[in-house]
């Protein structure tokens, strides 16, 4: 799906409902209860031959992500992982990485998270609205227009809000937040690239389990967003 090489990356996935909230405590897809077959068919990933060797028939999301890591096939883990993780969680973990690929020297940059982080907190059509209108200020194969393509098919939807409703498929805000975490991994540029994938993979495997995490990091965000 994505170059596995550093630099310059673009997603390449173009498409653009009220969503009512989905519960504080969710079933985390990593902790086995979904095989991680099942996700790659439901996801449609397209993964490498060497990621496919490690999926045997009933592995669990959990340990299959575990192999990947072990044999460093963070390319495919990161793949999976977006598509293994709910929905909001998987735009979440883009956030947390942008979040920290921009640092603390690119304050206006990151104010562009806010309609994203609102979204995916309390999530309306009225959201949905303001983010695609962001969206079409910025070009859609940049870091940004992949973001607020990724919340607006997360809202369910790939078609504009004055047209009749064309559903997004589930893969499809899945995808954008993969491609999302790479991007973030060589904002800064390719040396040390993979230090950061790695970095926010396990991040991102951090966000599986527990109470929605917004709910605790959203407070601290806005502080500094």
């Amino acid at each position: 799906m994505h170059a596995h090489q550093p630099g310059k990356h673009s997603c390449c996935h173009g498409s653009h409902g009220h969503v009512a909230p989905t519960p504080r405590i969710v079933v985390p897809p990593l902790r086995g209860d979904a095989t991680a077959a099942a996700v790659c068919e439901r996801m449609k990933l397209q993964l490498s031959l060497a990621a496919r060797r490690q999926l045997t028939a009933h592995v669990s999301s959990e340990h299959f992500f575990a192999r990947l890591l072990t044999a460093e096939l963070d390319a495919d883990a990161r793949k999976f992982l977006a598509a293994a993780l709910p929905v909001r969680r998987a735009l979440w973990w883009s956030v947390l990485a942008i979040h920290d690929a921009l640092g603390a020297d690119e304050q206006q940059e990151r104010d562009r998270l806010a309609p994203v982080v609102q979204w995916i907190a309390r999530p309306s059509d009225a959201g949905l609205i303001a983010v695609r209108r962001l969206d079409l200020q910025v070009k859609r194969n940049s870091m940004w227009g992949c973001l607020y393509q990724a919340t607006y098919a997360a809202g369910g939807r790939v078609s504009p809000p004055e047209r009749q409703m064309v559903a997004a498929p589930p893969e499809t805000s899945r995808r954008f937040a993969a491609a999302l975490v790479y991007m973030a991994s060589v904002y800064r540029g390719a040396r040390g690239y993979r230090e950061r994938q790695r970095r926010y993979l396990l991040l991102g495997q951090s966000l599986a389990t527990g109470p929605a995490p917004w709910s605790r990091r959203m407070h601290s965000m806005q502080e500094t967003t």
